[in-house]
């Protein structure tokens, strides 16, 4: 599809590819961390955590397809492959997490980085006309938040 048939500039289209992107390798990587975390936690609530972390990757999942057919749908080409998803991605990269508190900070230290990158390349599309990049992105901030919280509410007594 052609910027032009969905009333868009290039440079918008560039410039909204280039925050989709972003979004999309953050994603990629707190997936991936979700799954690493999800296969190697042990703990006394390992039955209810591993439940909530698999609920999580698969949200996470959904976002990495929803936001690489975003891009699609502006005509671009996704980043693809391990190699550059990690290269792309501000969030750290962390080895097998086993303990259980580690795990949840570490995850909760990523989302808080994907929210803020999230909130800054929201703020950036608002100022152009891609009201459907910053709809999906919107949606998806909310869905991190949500999982934020539900991270830290662990940490409680």
């Amino acid at each position: 599809m052609s910027p032009a048939q969905i009333a868009l500039t290039q440079d918008e289209v560039n410039h909204s590819t280039t925050v989709l992107s972003q979004s999309l390798a953050n994603a990629y990587s707190l997936y991936m961390l979700t799954l690493n975390i999800h296969w190697n936690l042990e703990s006394s609530e390992f039955i209810s955590l591993h439940k909530f972390l698999e609920e999580q990757y698969n949200d996470l999942k959904d976002q990495v397809d929803d936001l690489a057919e975003r891009i699609r749908s502006l005509g671009q080409n996704p980043p693809s492959g391990l190699k550059k998803m990690y290269e792309q991605s501000e969030l750290s990269h962390n080895e097998a997490i086993s303990d259980f508190t580690e795990a949840l900070l570490v995850l909760s230290e990523q989302f808080k980085t994907q929210i803020s990158s999230m909130r800054q390349g929201i703020k950036q599309l608002q100022e152009e006309t891609d009201f459907g990049t910053v709809d999906l992105l919107t949606a998806i901030l909310q869905k991190n938040e949500k999982s934020l919280w539900m991270i830290t509410s662990h940490f409680k007594k």
